[in-house]
């Protein structure tokens, strides 16, 4: 969780850290937080790379409609990162990017967020 603090513009509550926390309450619980992004496959020498390499082809065959939505300031996927999704997946409704909101979209903008995807889910069939 502390990644999550440090990028952030205002420091979060003691409320909200303890809401993200309350699935993990203990150091031994939080240690797959951390190990989680360590295991993300980068390169075809990680173990789990040819499994995103298929995830990553099956995108083109989704018929499902898609919502992106994207903090242009995010430090993890950057703004060409949502291109990338845009060009692979065949069916995209809508794009929305939000200048001043980093990776955590639902801490920066989550009225925001909501609204869109309300209307997404309204709007689409």
């Amino acid at each position: 969780l502390p990644f999550g603090v440090t990028r952030r513009r205002r420091r979060m509550t003691r409320d909200v850290m303890r809401a993200y926390r309350a699935p993990f309450p203990t150091r031994k619980s939080r240690e797959s937080i951390l190990a989680f992004p360590r295991h993300i496959p980068l390169g075809p020498g990680d173990a789990a790379y040819a499994r995103m390499a298929r995830t990553d082809e099956g995108l083109a065959r989704l018929t499902q409609p898609v919502l992106i939505l994207w903090g242009d300031r995010d430090p993890v996927f950057p703004a060409r990162v949502a291109r990338k999704f845009r060009e692979r997946l065949p069916n995209v409704k809508g794009e929305i990017h939000f200048p001043d909101a980093s990776h955590f979209l639902q801490e920066d903008k989550p009225s925001e967020i909501a609204a869109a995807i309300i209307k997404f889910v309204k709007d689409t069939p």
